[in-house]
């Protein structure tokens, strides 16, 4: 009887240090666990606070971003020449002096964009390289020959000139010679009418003939002074044309009408850091 007794105590004794033994070890693993779930946590928090503090900081960033969708600049230019602002403010407004315009084609050439014509773009938007943009210049100043040209060859850049049909070999104008030594220096030539009227306003006959006579071999056309209305976009599509630029602000995009692309005007009072600002946000001028 007594050898039971003592049995039945040790094993008793026995259980109670097991169990004491399996409790220390659940309170210590408990601990463990919890501290790495913090730690887990913790680490979370701050990658995810990092995160949130690295936004977009420098245009160059905005623009990769921008490039990637197949965004494309499109500037608009009317004279390039020296003008007195106050003597001729309109004239200022439509004009950029060779010297501004050399070192906006110079900033161009070293962020490593590269002029494309109106008409490769139409062809297939969402085909256009990275940082492609589009030089245009609307009426067809003389001034594109004698002051324009030069500095766009010393570049090698393309430009894409608008041209009003009545207007060639007129007093400061292109002469049709200008002209072909342009289109031989690879320049491209789009219809601008034969008469600049406003499309909005004119009659459809009118609008026809203006879209037909001034045509020619050219598939790319610019509303005069950005002019038009859903009858006149519909005979230019009509008339054979493949897109038309407008003078609403903004960048051409993949998904934009090409019968109603977007320019960034490029004026006399643009300075240098908003002509790079207005590129490489996409948000014109």
């Amino acid at each position: 009887m007594k050898n039971t007794k003592t049995l039945i105590f040790y094993i008793l004794t026995l259980i109670t240090l097991v169990v004491i033994i399996f409790a220390s070890a659940f309170i210590v693993l408990s601990k463990t666990l919890f501290k790495t779930s913090n730690a887990s946590q913790t680490n979370t928090t701050n990658s995810s606070e990092k995160a949130v503090q690295m936004p977009i900081t420098t245009l160059a960033d905005a623009h990769s971003n921008l490039a990637s969708n197949n965004d494309v600049p499109i500037l608009m230019y009317h004279y390039i020449r020296n003008v007195n602002p106050t003597t001729d403010k309109l004239g200022y407004n439509l004009s950029v002096t060779p010297t501004n315009f050399e070192n906006q084609l110079s900033w161009i050439s070293e962020q490593g964009y590269k002029t494309i014509t109106l008409n490769s773009y139409c062809s297939n938007p969402k085909l256009a390289p990275d940082k492609s943009i589009i030089l245009s210049f609307d009426d067809g100043y003389r001034d594109a020959f004698n002051n324009a040209l030069p500095i766009l060859t010393k570049y090698n850049f393309i430009g894409t000139f608008f041209i009003i049909k009545s207007k060639i070999d007129r007093l400061n104008y292109l002469t049709s010679n200008q002209i072909s030594q342009m289109t031989a220096a690879g320049m491209e030539f789009g219809s601008h009418t034969v008469t600049h009227p406003n499309l909005a306003l004119a009659k459809i006959d009118k609008i026809k003939s203006e879209l037909t006579e001034s045509k020619q071999n050219s598939p790319v056309f610019a509303y005069p002074s950005g002019k038009y209305n859903q009858i006149a976009l519909q005979l230019t599509k009509e008339a054979g044309y493949i897109c038309a630029v407008t003078t609403n602000n903004g960048v051409a995009k993949s998904n934009s009408s090409l019968f109603e692309l977007p320019r960034i005007r490029v004026s006399g009072n643009t300075t240098l850091e908003t002509f790079k600002k207005s590129i490489l946000t996409g948000k014109g001028l």
